[in-house]
């Protein structure tokens, strides 16, 4: 994307004209970058997966509830994949959900507060 910048002598117009092409060549380089991104996430197994925002949507509840009850996270928050959004693959959130909350919380309390904070770190 190299282009001749022009002088200090070179007419406005043609000052003008210069940077809408460079504009318009640099909109194109992200429209083809941004159509790279979508390819690329499509071949990451992020799509058999979900987030805190999915499941606080499939669950009609707000995300921020799940902090205040981390027994409602599968795995109480630590991540099948990434960590910045958390990804849970759909079969860990369906195993998850399938044992009773009541089983799930009494897992959290038997924790040691360090257990609780490395699954939620």
């Amino acid at each position: 994307m190299q282009a001749n910048k022009p002088s200090e002598s070179t007419p406005v117009d043609q000052k003008v004209d210069f940077l809408c092409d460079l504009a318009e060549k640099l909109n194109q380089q992200i429209k083809t970058m941004s159509g790279e991104i979508v390819s690329l996430r499509s071949a990451l197994p992020i799509n058999d997966t979900l987030t805190v925002t999915d499941l606080g949507r499939k669950l009609g509840v707000s995300p921020q509830s799940f902090y205040g009850k981390p027994w409602n996270l599968p795995n109480f928050g630590s991540p099948d994949i990434g960590h910045n959004p958390r990804h849970w693959l759909i079969s860990t959130v369906n195993a998850w959900y399938s044992r009773p909350e009541s089983e799930r919380r009494a897992a959290w309390e038997a924790m040691t507060d360090d257990e609780k904070i490395k699954a939620m770190a």
